[in-house]
């Protein structure tokens, strides 16, 4: 059974006449991994920042396990927070960083040195336990962090682009490295990132922030195939979308855009009237080599194709100046031999289309 470990209730931020968090609510589960993502200055760090206890909220109120912490010092909240550049003390050995925060807290020193190796083990570094931390690489001072936070066995970890650093193949390693530690460890995550890849790959759940305000919490999966608005679409990206308006008449919904009429199902959660944008997802829409005359369909040209592993994403632009992309696999490229210029039709289903309001 779910409970609620940590309540955000209407939290807002000020600095100066600038408002960086904007009536944030959100309600994280114990042992839930929370990932909180959006463009830079959408206030997701601001937001951490005050959950840790590095900032008080302008207004609003934090609750852990139901007792509001506004006050409570940073050392009170047992939420040690893993920084981007990881904040170790560079001319220590990496055992004195992993044993700091236990000696913060008074821990006796035979306990202290043996918790901190039972932590450096645990995280792989135990063999560099006597080298400074100007003589680790990335990773392995990612794992410093790591296991330097992790040692007092918090109850929450806050995580603040703690990847953004590495190479891309480290970050994968280490993405794995953190679903490990979560699902083993049973402690709340929350994480900050730019990146939606590390969001999708961890998150039990995704907040979408802009302008100091939530846009949408959900799955990974949930934010993808129903995003809430214009802007979750876009910055989720893998969407084309259209800008128009909703009709209806004999004929069933159009959705009519500057150059043509889109075929649409009749809308069951949004106001009609508040349909201005019109989100088909790239890995929907099908190609062809000649129309069919069902379905909708819109004939372009291949402007470039983008390979991304086994799967490739093809750039079209129509004859109107439309642009759409159109996810597919390798292996349907490769048997359909598509090439750059090459005429296509672009095709996809009424039920493929999803309303929006910006």
């Amino acid at each position: 059974m779910s409970v609620t470990m940590l309540e955000l209730d209407n939290l807002e931020k000020e600095f100066g006449t600038s408002k960086a968090v904007d009536g944030v609510s959100l309600t994280v589960m114990k042992g839930e991994f929370i990932a909180i993502m959006g463009p830079s200055g959408c206030g997701k760090t601001s937001t951490l920042r005050m959950i840790a206890g590095l900032d008080s909220p302008t207004d609003g109120e934090i609750r852990l396990w139901g007792r509001r912490i506004n006050e409570d010092p940073a050392w009170k909240r047992d939420a040690p927070l893993v920084w981007q550049n990881y904040a170790l003390f560079p001319l220590m050995s990496v055992r004195k960083n992993v044993e700091f925060g236990l000696k913060q807290r008074g821990l006796p020193s035979a306990r202290r040195v043996k918790k901190a190796e039972e932590w450096m083990e645990r995280m792989g570094i135990l063999e560099f336990a006597d080298r400074r931390i100007d003589q680790l690489s990335g990773g392995q001072r990612q794992r410093v962090a790591l296991a330097r936070a992790l040692a007092n066995e918090p109850e929450m970890l806050l995580l603040d682009e703690p990847l953004s650093a590495l190479d891309p193949h480290l970050r994968i390693k280490m993405q794995a490295e953190l679903v490990r530690l979560h699902r083993e460890l049973n402690i709340t995550f929350i994480y900050i990132t730019h990146s939606q890849s590390e969001a999708f790959a961890m998150a039990d759940r995704v907040v979408v922030m802009s302008g100091g305000r939530i846009q949408q919490v959900a799955t990974p999966q949930e934010l993808y195939r129903k995003p809430a608005n214009r802007f979750v679409a876009e910055f989720i990206g893998g969407n084309n979308l259209f800008a128009g308006q909703l009709h209806a008449d004999d004929r069933g919904y159009r959705f009519t855009t500057a150059v043509r009429d889109i075929v649409v199902e009749r809308p069951t959660t949004l106001d009609p009237n508040q349909a201005d944008c019109l989100m088909v997802p790239a890995d929907r829409i099908e190609l062809d080599d000649r129309r069919l005359g069902h379905g909708n369909e819109i004939e372009a040209c291949i402007s470039t194709i983008e390979i991304m592993g086994s799967t490739a994403t093809l750039h079209l632009e129509s004859d109107a100046g439309e642009e759409l992309q159109v996810q597919t696999s390798m292996r349907e490229l490769d048997s359909r031999r598509y090439l750059v210029g090459a005429p296509v039709v672009a095709r996809w289903q009424a039920a493929d289309s999803l309303l929006l309001s910006a």
